[in-house]
């Protein structure tokens, strides 16, 4: 009987100190190349995965699209994607790979019926004159987007409450000259 409950106790440590190991864990590159292992086109690149206000998000691209995902851990340990709103397992967005002006820029949204919940607007930018990204929803615009820098080009997320449409993107040079504006 004292055998029994030493290989059962000696299991749980060994399980315990497993799942506590996992959960000190950063998201790699490898849990992205992971995650999407089935998908088809196969992801291509990861730009970029950094903890922002104390969600994970990760950049990354297969040949056609661009893609923004949260990354959140389960019981094991295992990072997974998770949407803010829905608390589904899918990135919170993608847009076709197509540059305008050396940058991929996209924007997607979280409604219930007809009503809009939440909006983020996301890209890579590999021209390196763009300094600034300034988006306009509803008449409102928004300065203070931080570009996160990657080893060749910088990403971005904004997210905010309400509808993705109708919204503008521009881009801006150090001057404040306008190097790209548009949807």
């Amino acid at each position: 009987m004292k055998k029994y409950i030493l290989i059962i106790t000696i299991i749980l440590v060994g399980l315990s100190s497993y799942i506590i190991f996992q959960h000190q864990q950063k998201p790699t590159t490898k849990d992205i190349y992971s995650i999407t292992e089935e998908w088809s086109p196969r992801i291509q690149e990861v730009y970029k995965i950094k903890n922002l206000n104390g969600d994970w998000i990760a950049f990354f691209r297969s040949e056609h699209a661009l893609f923004v995902g949260r990354l959140e851990q389960n019981w094991l340990g295992q990072w997974k994607f998770s949407h803010f709103v829905t608390g589904d397992e899918q990135p919170l967005g993608s847009t076709v790979w197509e540059f305008k002006d050396g940058m991929v820029l996209g924007g997607s949204g979280v409604s219930e019926g007809e009503e809009a919940i939440e909006s983020y607007f996301f890209g890579l930018i590999k021209n390196p004159n763009v300094k600034q990204i300034q988006i306009e929803v509803e008449g409102k615009t928004y300065k203070d987007i931080e570009l996160i820098d990657t080893d060749n080009e910088r990403v971005f997320l904004f997210r905010i409450e309400g509808d993705v449409d109708p919204h503008q993107i521009t881009a801006l040079d150090n001057q404040g000259k306008v190097i790209y504006k548009g949807q």
